[in-house]
Protein backbone atom coordinates (compact mmCIF):
# COMPACT_ATOMS: atom_id res chain seq x y z
CA UNK A 1 0.00 0.00 0.00
CA UNK A 2 1.17 3.52 -0.69
CA UNK A 3 2.29 5.83 2.09
CA UNK A 4 -0.48 7.45 4.08
CA UNK A 5 -0.95 11.07 4.93
CA UNK A 6 -0.87 12.05 8.57
CA UNK A 7 -3.51 14.75 8.05
CA UNK A 8 -6.14 14.39 10.83
CA UNK A 9 -8.79 16.03 8.64
CA UNK A 10 -8.43 13.30 6.02
CA UNK A 11 -8.49 10.58 8.69
CA UNK A 12 -11.68 12.08 10.10
CA UNK A 13 -13.32 12.20 6.66
CA UNK A 14 -12.45 8.58 6.04
CA UNK A 15 -13.78 7.39 9.39
CA UNK A 16 -17.00 9.32 8.82
CA UNK A 17 -17.57 7.82 5.38
CA UNK A 18 -16.61 4.28 6.39
CA UNK A 19 -18.94 4.31 9.39
CA UNK A 20 -21.91 4.91 7.09
CA UNK A 21 -21.13 2.23 4.52
CA UNK A 22 -23.20 -0.97 4.38
CA UNK A 23 -21.70 -4.42 5.00
CA UNK A 24 -23.91 -6.15 2.44
CA UNK A 25 -22.83 -9.40 0.77
CA UNK A 26 -21.85 -9.39 -2.87
CA UNK A 27 -25.12 -9.27 -4.83
CA UNK A 28 -26.03 -11.76 -7.49
CA UNK A 29 -25.84 -10.39 -11.02
CA UNK A 30 -28.49 -10.95 -13.63
CA UNK A 31 -26.60 -9.44 -16.55
CA UNK A 32 -26.72 -11.44 -19.74
CA UNK A 33 -23.50 -12.91 -21.19
CA UNK A 34 -22.05 -10.51 -23.71
CA UNK A 35 -20.34 -13.00 -25.97
CA UNK A 36 -18.18 -10.07 -27.12
CA UNK A 37 -14.45 -9.61 -26.72
CA UNK A 38 -12.34 -6.54 -27.31
CA UNK A 39 -11.17 -6.37 -30.93
CA UNK A 40 -7.39 -6.57 -31.36
CA UNK A 41 -5.24 -3.54 -32.05
CA UNK A 42 -2.87 -3.59 -35.00
CA UNK A 43 -0.08 -2.04 -32.94
CA UNK A 44 0.69 -1.51 -29.28
CA UNK A 45 -0.09 1.94 -27.84
CA UNK A 46 2.91 4.01 -26.94
CA UNK A 47 4.14 3.81 -23.35
CA UNK A 48 4.89 6.97 -21.34
CA UNK A 49 6.43 7.85 -18.02
CA UNK A 50 5.23 10.57 -15.69
CA UNK A 51 1.48 10.32 -16.25
CA UNK A 52 0.51 9.82 -12.61
CA UNK A 53 1.65 8.06 -9.47
CA UNK A 54 -0.69 5.13 -9.05
CA UNK A 55 -0.43 1.37 -9.09
CA UNK A 56 -3.36 -1.01 -9.04
CA UNK A 57 -2.25 -4.66 -9.09
CA UNK A 58 -4.88 -7.03 -10.43
CA UNK A 59 -4.93 -10.68 -11.40
CA UNK A 60 -3.22 -11.22 -14.76
CA UNK A 61 -0.70 -13.55 -16.33
CA UNK A 62 0.97 -10.68 -18.23
CA UNK A 63 3.15 -8.02 -16.63
CA UNK A 64 3.00 -6.03 -19.86
CA UNK A 65 -0.79 -6.10 -19.80
CA UNK A 66 -0.75 -4.82 -16.22
CA UNK A 67 1.51 -1.92 -17.28
CA UNK A 68 -0.96 -0.93 -20.01
CA UNK A 69 -3.87 -1.27 -17.59
CA UNK A 70 -2.20 1.09 -15.11
CA UNK A 71 -1.27 3.55 -17.85
CA UNK A 72 -4.90 3.46 -18.96
CA UNK A 73 -6.02 4.32 -15.43
CA UNK A 74 -3.65 7.29 -15.34
CA UNK A 75 -5.04 8.53 -18.65
CA UNK A 76 -8.65 7.92 -17.62
CA UNK A 77 -8.16 9.93 -14.45
CA UNK A 78 -6.89 12.88 -16.53
CA UNK A 79 -9.88 12.69 -18.91
CA UNK A 80 -7.81 11.36 -21.83
CA UNK A 81 -10.49 8.78 -22.49
CA UNK A 82 -9.73 7.67 -26.04
CA UNK A 83 -6.09 6.82 -25.27
CA UNK A 84 -7.18 5.18 -22.01
CA UNK A 85 -9.62 2.95 -23.90
CA UNK A 86 -6.87 1.85 -26.30
CA UNK A 87 -4.57 0.97 -23.40
CA UNK A 88 -7.29 -1.14 -21.79
CA UNK A 89 -8.14 -2.68 -25.17
CA UNK A 90 -4.52 -3.72 -25.63
CA UNK A 91 -4.33 -5.10 -22.10
CA UNK A 92 -7.37 -7.26 -22.95
CA UNK A 93 -5.55 -8.41 -26.07
CA UNK A 94 -2.44 -9.40 -24.09
CA UNK A 95 -4.46 -11.23 -21.43
CA UNK A 96 -8.05 -11.87 -22.54
CA UNK A 97 -8.80 -13.77 -19.31
CA UNK A 98 -8.35 -10.83 -16.91
CA UNK A 99 -11.72 -9.43 -15.77
CA UNK A 100 -10.34 -6.12 -14.48
CA UNK A 101 -9.08 -5.13 -17.91
CA UNK A 102 -12.65 -5.38 -19.20
CA UNK A 103 -13.92 -3.50 -16.13
CA UNK A 104 -11.60 -0.64 -16.98
CA UNK A 105 -12.39 -0.80 -20.69
CA UNK A 106 -16.09 -0.54 -19.88
CA UNK A 107 -15.52 2.64 -17.87
CA UNK A 108 -13.46 4.25 -20.62
CA UNK A 109 -16.08 3.35 -23.22
CA UNK A 110 -18.65 5.36 -21.29
CA UNK A 111 -16.62 8.44 -22.31
CA UNK A 112 -15.27 7.33 -25.70
CA UNK A 113 -15.81 4.57 -28.27
CA UNK A 114 -14.01 1.85 -30.17
CA UNK A 115 -15.51 -0.22 -32.92
CA UNK A 116 -16.75 -3.69 -32.03
CA UNK A 117 -17.58 -3.39 -28.33
CA UNK A 118 -19.70 -1.17 -26.08
CA UNK A 119 -19.36 -0.18 -22.44
CA UNK A 120 -22.18 -2.56 -21.50
CA UNK A 121 -20.68 -5.47 -23.40
CA UNK A 122 -17.28 -4.93 -21.79
CA UNK A 123 -18.87 -4.79 -18.32
CA UNK A 124 -20.78 -8.02 -18.88
CA UNK A 125 -17.66 -9.70 -20.28
CA UNK A 126 -15.84 -8.76 -17.07
CA UNK A 127 -18.54 -10.52 -15.03
CA UNK A 128 -18.16 -13.64 -17.14
CA UNK A 129 -14.41 -13.71 -16.60
CA UNK A 130 -14.67 -13.04 -12.86
CA UNK A 131 -16.29 -16.34 -11.91
CA UNK A 132 -13.05 -17.65 -10.44
CA UNK A 133 -11.37 -14.29 -9.74
CA UNK A 134 -10.45 -13.04 -6.26
CA UNK A 135 -13.42 -11.75 -4.28
CA UNK A 136 -12.24 -8.15 -4.44
CA UNK A 137 -12.25 -8.17 -8.25
CA UNK A 138 -15.74 -9.69 -8.25
CA UNK A 139 -16.93 -6.68 -6.25
CA UNK A 140 -15.46 -4.35 -8.87
CA UNK A 141 -17.03 -6.03 -11.86
CA UNK A 142 -20.44 -6.60 -10.26
CA UNK A 143 -20.63 -2.94 -9.27
CA UNK A 144 -19.75 -1.91 -12.79
CA UNK A 145 -22.34 -4.26 -14.30
CA UNK A 146 -24.98 -2.65 -12.10
CA UNK A 147 -23.74 0.83 -13.03
CA UNK A 148 -24.27 0.22 -16.75
CA UNK A 149 -27.64 -1.48 -16.27
CA UNK A 150 -29.66 1.71 -16.29
CA UNK A 151 -31.05 4.23 -13.78
CA UNK A 152 -33.25 1.60 -12.16
CA UNK A 153 -30.08 -0.06 -10.84
CA UNK A 154 -28.52 3.18 -9.57
CA UNK A 155 -29.16 2.50 -5.88
CA UNK A 156 -28.04 -1.11 -6.17
CA UNK A 157 -24.82 0.08 -7.85
CA UNK A 158 -24.09 2.62 -5.11
CA UNK A 159 -24.89 0.09 -2.34
CA UNK A 160 -22.53 -2.41 -3.95
CA UNK A 161 -19.74 0.13 -4.41
CA UNK A 162 -20.15 1.33 -0.81
CA UNK A 163 -20.00 -2.24 0.47
CA UNK A 164 -16.84 -2.83 -1.56
CA UNK A 165 -15.24 0.24 0.02
CA UNK A 166 -16.20 -1.02 3.49
CA UNK A 167 -14.39 -4.28 2.77
CA UNK A 168 -11.39 -2.82 0.94
CA UNK A 169 -10.80 0.72 2.28
CA UNK A 170 -7.13 0.55 1.27
CA UNK A 171 -8.03 0.62 -2.44
CA UNK A 172 -7.91 4.23 -3.66
CA UNK A 173 -9.61 3.32 -6.94
CA UNK A 174 -12.80 2.46 -5.08
CA UNK A 175 -12.85 5.79 -3.25
CA UNK A 176 -12.18 7.70 -6.47
CA UNK A 177 -14.83 5.75 -8.34
CA UNK A 178 -17.38 6.54 -5.62
CA UNK A 179 -16.50 10.22 -5.80
CA UNK A 180 -16.82 10.37 -9.56
CA UNK A 181 -20.15 8.54 -9.38
CA UNK A 182 -21.49 11.85 -8.01
CA UNK A 183 -20.17 13.76 -11.02
CA UNK A 184 -16.80 15.02 -12.22
CA UNK A 185 -15.60 17.69 -9.83
CA UNK A 186 -18.72 17.42 -7.66
CA UNK A 187 -18.42 19.20 -4.34
CA UNK A 188 -20.41 16.41 -2.68
CA UNK A 189 -17.59 14.05 -3.68
CA UNK A 190 -14.91 15.93 -1.72
CA UNK A 191 -14.92 13.51 1.27
CA UNK A 192 -14.41 10.50 -1.03
CA UNK A 193 -11.45 12.07 -2.81
CA UNK A 194 -9.93 13.17 0.48
CA UNK A 195 -10.25 9.58 1.67
CA UNK A 196 -8.48 8.36 -1.48
CA UNK A 197 -5.58 10.65 -0.60
CA UNK A 198 -5.15 8.80 2.68
CA UNK A 199 -4.34 5.71 0.68
CA UNK A 200 -2.27 7.51 -1.94
CA UNK A 201 -1.55 11.22 -1.34
CA UNK A 202 -0.34 11.53 -4.95
CA UNK A 203 -3.32 9.85 -6.62
CA UNK A 204 -3.83 11.86 -9.82
CA UNK A 205 -7.60 11.50 -9.92
CA UNK A 206 -8.23 12.50 -6.31
CA UNK A 207 -6.07 15.61 -6.68
CA UNK A 208 -7.55 16.40 -10.11
CA UNK A 209 -11.15 16.11 -8.92
CA UNK A 210 -10.49 18.22 -5.83
CA UNK A 211 -9.17 21.06 -8.00
CA UNK A 212 -12.42 21.00 -9.98
CA UNK A 213 -14.49 20.79 -6.82
CA UNK A 214 -12.88 23.79 -5.13
CA UNK A 215 -12.67 26.04 -8.20
CA UNK A 216 -16.45 26.34 -8.15
CA UNK A 217 -16.63 27.45 -4.51
CA UNK A 218 -16.18 30.74 -2.67
CA UNK A 219 -12.90 29.40 -1.23
CA UNK A 220 -10.86 28.35 -4.27
CA UNK A 221 -7.54 28.72 -2.42
CA UNK A 222 -8.40 25.50 -0.58
CA UNK A 223 -7.84 23.69 -3.87
CA UNK A 224 -4.35 25.06 -4.49
CA UNK A 225 -2.42 22.26 -2.68
CA UNK A 226 -4.14 19.73 -4.94
CA UNK A 227 -2.94 21.54 -8.07
CA UNK A 228 0.60 21.22 -6.75
CA UNK A 229 0.11 17.54 -5.91
CA UNK A 230 -1.43 16.78 -9.32
CA UNK A 231 1.51 18.37 -11.17
CA UNK A 232 3.96 16.51 -8.92
CA UNK A 233 2.18 13.22 -9.51
CA UNK A 234 1.88 13.60 -13.29
CA UNK A 235 4.74 15.81 -14.53
CA UNK A 236 4.33 14.68 -18.15
CA UNK A 237 0.54 14.90 -18.28
CA UNK A 238 -0.53 18.10 -20.07
CA UNK A 239 -3.81 18.19 -18.21
CA UNK A 240 -2.10 18.25 -14.81
CA UNK A 241 -0.37 21.54 -15.61
CA UNK A 242 -3.51 22.90 -17.23
CA UNK A 243 -5.51 22.33 -14.04
CA UNK A 244 -3.18 24.53 -12.02
CA UNK A 245 -3.93 27.28 -14.54
CA UNK A 246 -7.62 26.92 -13.67
CA UNK A 247 -7.01 27.96 -10.09
CA UNK A 248 -4.11 30.30 -10.87
CA UNK A 249 -6.46 32.45 -12.97
CA UNK A 250 -9.12 32.33 -10.29
CA UNK A 251 -6.61 33.42 -7.65
CA UNK A 252 -4.92 36.10 -9.77
CA UNK A 253 -1.64 34.20 -10.11
CA UNK A 254 -1.21 35.14 -13.75
CA UNK A 255 2.52 34.45 -14.06
CA UNK A 256 1.91 30.94 -12.75
CA UNK A 257 -1.03 30.52 -15.12
CA UNK A 258 1.21 31.44 -18.06
CA UNK A 259 4.00 29.11 -16.90
CA UNK A 260 1.86 26.03 -16.34
CA UNK A 261 -0.29 26.61 -19.43
CA UNK A 262 2.89 26.93 -21.49
CA UNK A 263 4.03 23.63 -20.01
CA UNK A 264 0.77 21.89 -20.89
CA UNK A 265 0.93 23.18 -24.47
CA UNK A 266 4.61 22.16 -24.82
CA UNK A 267 3.92 18.63 -23.54
CA UNK A 268 0.95 18.28 -25.86
CA UNK A 269 3.04 19.39 -28.85
CA UNK A 270 5.75 16.92 -27.80
CA UNK A 271 3.27 14.07 -28.17
CA UNK A 272 2.27 13.29 -24.60
CA UNK A 273 -1.33 12.06 -24.30
CA UNK A 274 -3.83 14.89 -24.39
CA UNK A 275 -7.43 15.40 -25.39
CA UNK A 276 -7.78 19.12 -24.68
CA UNK A 277 -4.99 20.94 -26.48
CA UNK A 278 -7.40 23.60 -27.88
CA UNK A 279 -8.57 24.27 -24.32
CA UNK A 280 -4.98 24.69 -23.11
CA UNK A 281 -4.29 27.18 -25.87
CA UNK A 282 -7.54 29.03 -25.16
CA UNK A 283 -6.43 29.48 -21.55
CA UNK A 284 -3.03 30.66 -22.77
CA UNK A 285 -4.76 33.28 -24.95
CA UNK A 286 -6.76 34.53 -21.96
CA UNK A 287 -3.60 34.80 -19.87
CA UNK A 288 -1.63 36.64 -22.57
CA UNK A 289 -4.56 39.01 -23.09
CA UNK A 290 -4.68 39.74 -19.38
CA UNK A 291 -0.99 40.63 -19.37
CA UNK A 292 -1.07 42.74 -22.54
CA UNK A 293 1.21 40.29 -24.36
CA UNK A 294 -0.45 40.48 -27.76
CA UNK A 295 2.67 39.73 -29.82
CA UNK A 296 3.16 36.48 -27.92
CA UNK A 297 -0.45 35.56 -28.62
CA UNK A 298 0.02 36.22 -32.33
CA UNK A 299 3.15 34.07 -32.32
CA UNK A 300 1.26 31.04 -30.94
CA UNK A 301 0.11 29.30 -34.11
CA UNK A 302 -2.42 27.08 -32.35
CA UNK A 303 -4.41 29.89 -30.71
CA UNK A 304 -8.02 29.84 -31.87
CA UNK A 305 -8.47 32.97 -33.93
CA UNK A 306 -12.22 32.40 -34.04
CA UNK A 307 -12.82 32.62 -30.29
CA UNK A 308 -13.78 35.49 -28.01
CA UNK A 309 -10.33 35.77 -26.37
CA UNK A 310 -8.85 36.49 -29.79
CA UNK A 311 -11.47 39.17 -30.46
CA UNK A 312 -10.65 40.80 -27.12
CA UNK A 313 -6.98 40.83 -28.10
CA UNK A 314 -7.84 42.64 -31.34
CA UNK A 315 -10.01 45.08 -29.38
CA UNK A 316 -7.18 45.88 -26.98
CA UNK A 317 -4.74 46.29 -29.88
CA UNK A 318 -7.29 48.59 -31.55
CA UNK A 319 -6.82 46.50 -34.69
CA UNK A 320 -10.28 47.44 -35.93
CA UNK A 321 -9.99 46.34 -39.55
CA UNK A 322 -8.97 42.86 -38.50
CA UNK A 323 -11.58 42.90 -35.74
CA UNK A 324 -14.46 43.71 -38.07
CA UNK A 325 -13.35 40.91 -40.39
CA UNK A 326 -13.56 38.64 -37.34
CA UNK A 327 -17.06 39.95 -36.64
CA UNK A 328 -18.33 39.25 -40.15
CA UNK A 329 -16.80 35.77 -40.12
CA UNK A 330 -18.62 35.04 -36.84
CA UNK A 331 -22.04 36.32 -37.90
CA UNK A 332 -23.26 32.93 -39.11
CA UNK A 333 -21.69 30.61 -36.50
CA UNK A 334 -21.89 32.74 -33.35
CA UNK A 335 -24.08 35.78 -34.06
CA UNK A 336 -24.33 36.84 -30.40
CA UNK A 337 -20.53 36.92 -30.02
CA UNK A 338 -20.27 38.90 -33.25
CA UNK A 339 -22.86 41.47 -32.17
CA UNK A 340 -21.29 41.82 -28.72
CA UNK A 341 -17.78 42.49 -30.00
CA UNK A 342 -19.00 44.73 -32.82
CA UNK A 343 -20.94 46.88 -30.35
CA UNK A 344 -17.87 47.36 -28.16
CA UNK A 345 -15.72 48.21 -31.18
CA UNK A 346 -18.22 50.79 -32.48
CA UNK A 347 -18.39 52.43 -29.04
CA UNK A 348 -14.60 52.55 -28.91
CA UNK A 349 -14.69 54.44 -32.21
CA UNK A 350 -17.49 56.77 -31.11
CA UNK A 351 -20.14 55.34 -33.44
CA UNK A 352 -23.07 55.07 -31.05
CA UNK A 353 -25.61 54.55 -33.85
CA UNK A 354 -23.97 51.36 -35.09
CA UNK A 355 -23.44 50.19 -31.52
CA UNK A 356 -27.19 50.64 -30.98
CA UNK A 357 -27.87 48.50 -34.07
CA UNK A 358 -25.67 45.72 -32.63
CA UNK A 359 -27.50 46.03 -29.31
CA UNK A 360 -30.78 45.42 -31.14
CA UNK A 361 -29.28 42.28 -32.68
CA UNK A 362 -28.04 41.13 -29.30
CA UNK A 363 -31.41 41.71 -27.65
CA UNK A 364 -33.13 39.71 -30.37
CA UNK A 365 -30.71 36.83 -29.78
CA UNK A 366 -30.36 36.89 -25.99
CA UNK A 367 -33.10 39.11 -24.61
CA UNK A 368 -35.43 36.29 -23.55
CA UNK A 369 -32.92 34.40 -21.42
CA UNK A 370 -32.98 34.49 -17.63
CA UNK A 371 -30.82 35.73 -16.04
CA UNK A 372 -29.78 38.26 -18.64
CA UNK A 373 -26.37 37.32 -20.11
CA UNK A 374 -23.50 39.57 -19.08
CA UNK A 375 -22.71 40.44 -22.70
CA UNK A 376 -26.19 41.90 -23.15
CA UNK A 377 -26.05 43.72 -19.80
CA UNK A 378 -22.69 45.26 -20.68
CA UNK A 379 -23.66 46.44 -24.15
CA UNK A 380 -27.05 47.73 -23.02
CA UNK A 381 -25.53 49.72 -20.16
CA UNK A 382 -22.67 51.11 -22.25
CA UNK A 383 -24.94 52.15 -25.13
CA UNK A 384 -27.32 53.93 -22.76
CA UNK A 385 -24.46 55.87 -21.18
CA UNK A 386 -22.88 56.78 -24.51
CA UNK A 387 -26.35 57.93 -25.67
CA UNK A 388 -26.55 60.35 -22.74
CA UNK A 389 -28.89 58.23 -20.60
CA UNK A 390 -26.32 58.11 -17.80
CA UNK A 391 -28.56 57.31 -14.86
CA UNK A 392 -30.29 54.41 -16.57
CA UNK A 393 -27.11 53.02 -18.13
CA UNK A 394 -25.08 53.14 -14.91
CA UNK A 395 -27.94 51.44 -13.06
CA UNK A 396 -27.89 48.55 -15.57
CA UNK A 397 -24.11 48.12 -15.22
CA UNK A 398 -24.17 48.54 -11.44
CA UNK A 399 -26.71 45.73 -11.13
CA UNK A 400 -24.72 43.53 -13.50
CA UNK A 401 -21.58 44.14 -11.45
CA UNK A 402 -23.39 43.19 -8.25
CA UNK A 403 -24.34 39.89 -9.85
CA UNK A 404 -20.95 39.04 -11.33
CA UNK A 405 -18.97 39.41 -8.10
CA UNK A 406 -20.65 36.30 -6.68
CA UNK A 407 -20.61 34.35 -9.94
CA UNK A 408 -17.72 31.95 -9.49
CA UNK A 409 -18.10 30.71 -13.05
CA UNK A 410 -16.91 34.12 -14.25
CA UNK A 411 -14.08 34.27 -11.73
CA UNK A 412 -12.89 30.81 -12.75
CA UNK A 413 -11.75 32.13 -16.12
CA UNK A 414 -10.17 35.32 -14.82
CA UNK A 415 -13.22 37.38 -15.77
CA UNK A 416 -14.36 38.42 -12.32
CA UNK A 417 -13.58 42.08 -12.99
CA UNK A 418 -14.90 42.46 -16.56
CA UNK A 419 -18.32 43.80 -15.62
CA UNK A 420 -16.78 46.02 -12.94
CA UNK A 421 -14.40 47.45 -15.55
CA UNK A 422 -17.33 48.10 -17.90
CA UNK A 423 -19.20 49.88 -15.12
CA UNK A 424 -16.15 51.99 -14.31
CA UNK A 425 -15.52 52.95 -17.93
CA UNK A 426 -19.16 53.96 -18.38
CA UNK A 427 -18.93 56.07 -15.23
CA UNK A 428 -15.91 57.85 -16.75
CA UNK A 429 -17.98 58.64 -19.84
CA UNK A 430 -20.69 60.04 -17.58
CA UNK A 431 -18.20 62.10 -15.59
CA UNK A 432 -19.34 60.26 -12.45
CA UNK A 433 -15.97 60.20 -10.72
CA UNK A 434 -17.17 58.78 -7.41
CA UNK A 435 -18.99 55.94 -9.11
CA UNK A 436 -16.03 55.26 -11.40
CA UNK A 437 -13.75 55.09 -8.37
CA UNK A 438 -16.08 52.64 -6.64
CA UNK A 439 -16.28 50.43 -9.72
CA UNK A 440 -12.53 50.35 -10.32
CA UNK A 441 -11.74 49.73 -6.63
CA UNK A 442 -14.12 46.79 -6.76
CA UNK A 443 -12.41 45.67 -9.96
CA UNK A 444 -9.03 45.54 -8.21
CA UNK A 445 -10.58 43.83 -5.20
CA UNK A 446 -11.92 41.02 -7.37
CA UNK A 447 -8.92 40.87 -9.73
CA UNK A 448 -5.81 42.54 -8.38
CA UNK A 449 -4.17 42.20 -11.79
CA UNK A 450 -6.83 44.28 -13.57
CA UNK A 451 -4.89 46.88 -15.56
CA UNK A 452 -8.14 48.58 -16.61
CA UNK A 453 -9.08 49.16 -12.98
CA UNK A 454 -5.62 50.52 -12.11
CA UNK A 455 -5.63 52.86 -15.10
CA UNK A 456 -9.20 53.90 -14.37
CA UNK A 457 -8.24 54.91 -10.84
CA UNK A 458 -5.23 56.80 -12.21
CA UNK A 459 -7.51 58.75 -14.56
CA UNK A 460 -10.05 59.46 -11.81
CA UNK A 461 -7.21 60.83 -9.65
CA UNK A 462 -6.10 63.02 -12.56
CA UNK A 463 -9.59 64.47 -12.87
CA UNK A 464 -9.70 65.16 -9.13
CA UNK A 465 -6.23 66.69 -8.95
CA UNK A 466 -4.75 64.03 -6.67
CA UNK A 467 -1.13 63.66 -7.87
CA UNK A 468 -0.16 61.22 -5.12
CA UNK A 469 -2.92 58.81 -6.20
CA UNK A 470 -2.04 59.35 -9.86
CA UNK A 471 1.50 58.15 -9.13
CA UNK A 472 0.27 55.26 -7.00
CA UNK A 473 -2.14 53.83 -9.57
CA UNK A 474 0.22 54.50 -12.48
CA UNK A 475 2.79 52.33 -10.69
CA UNK A 476 0.11 49.71 -10.06
CA UNK A 477 -0.80 49.62 -13.75
CA UNK A 478 2.86 49.31 -14.76
CA UNK A 479 3.27 46.38 -12.36
CA UNK A 480 0.14 44.67 -13.66
CA UNK A 481 1.38 45.02 -17.25
CA UNK A 482 5.09 44.68 -16.61
CA UNK A 483 5.27 42.02 -19.34
CA UNK A 484 3.04 43.88 -21.80
CA UNK A 485 4.06 44.74 -25.35
CA UNK A 486 5.88 48.07 -25.80
CA UNK A 487 3.35 50.86 -26.12
CA UNK A 488 0.37 48.74 -25.03
CA UNK A 489 0.01 50.39 -21.64
CA UNK A 490 0.28 53.88 -23.09
CA UNK A 491 -2.35 53.06 -25.70
CA UNK A 492 -4.73 51.79 -23.04
CA UNK A 493 -4.14 54.85 -20.86
CA UNK A 494 -4.90 57.15 -23.80
CA UNK A 495 -8.17 55.31 -24.38
CA UNK A 496 -9.18 55.68 -20.73
CA UNK A 497 -8.28 59.38 -20.74
CA UNK A 498 -10.46 59.79 -23.82
CA UNK A 499 -13.43 58.33 -21.93
CA UNK A 500 -12.82 60.70 -19.02
CA UNK A 501 -12.50 63.68 -21.39
CA UNK A 502 -16.04 63.00 -22.62
CA UNK A 503 -17.23 62.87 -19.02
CA UNK A 504 -15.43 66.10 -18.10
CA UNK A 505 -17.06 67.85 -21.07
CA UNK A 506 -20.48 66.61 -19.96
CA UNK A 507 -19.88 68.02 -16.48
CA UNK A 508 -18.78 71.40 -17.83
CA UNK A 509 -21.81 71.61 -20.09
CA UNK A 510 -24.11 70.73 -17.22
CA UNK A 511 -25.64 67.78 -19.08
CA UNK A 512 -24.72 65.20 -16.46
CA UNK A 513 -27.64 63.15 -15.15
CA UNK A 514 -28.57 64.21 -11.57
CA UNK A 515 -27.54 60.94 -9.89
CA UNK A 516 -24.62 60.22 -12.17
CA UNK A 517 -21.98 62.51 -10.74
CA UNK A 518 -20.19 63.09 -7.52
CA UNK A 519 -16.79 64.54 -6.99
Amino acid sequence: MNRRTSCPVLRSHTRTVLSSLPKNPLPETTCRPSGVTAPPLAAAPKRFEGLGRLHHPVTTRSAEALAYYEQGLRLYHSYVYGDAARCFQYACQLDPSAPMFYWALSRALSRSRIDGITAEQAAFRAVELAANAPEKERWFVVARALEVSGPQQREAFLDTLDAAIARYPDDAELWVWRGRSLGDGAQAAIPYHLAALQVNPDHPSANHELVHAYEGTSRPALGWPYTVAYRRSAPNMPHAHHMQAHLAMRLGRWDTAIECTGRSVALSKAGFPDSQQPHHVDIMARCLLHQGRFAAARAEEKIDRNGLPWARILLREQAYDELFRWVEARRARAPADAAYIAALAHLDRGDVGRARDELARLEALLGRTNPTPYALVEVRGRVLVHSGQWEEGLKVLREGAARVVTDYGQHAWGQGSLMLEAWGEAALVAGAWAEAEEAFLEGLAHEHGSVISALGLQVVAEQRGRPELVAHYAARARENWKRADPGALERELARMRGLAAAGALARRQGTLAPSGGGS
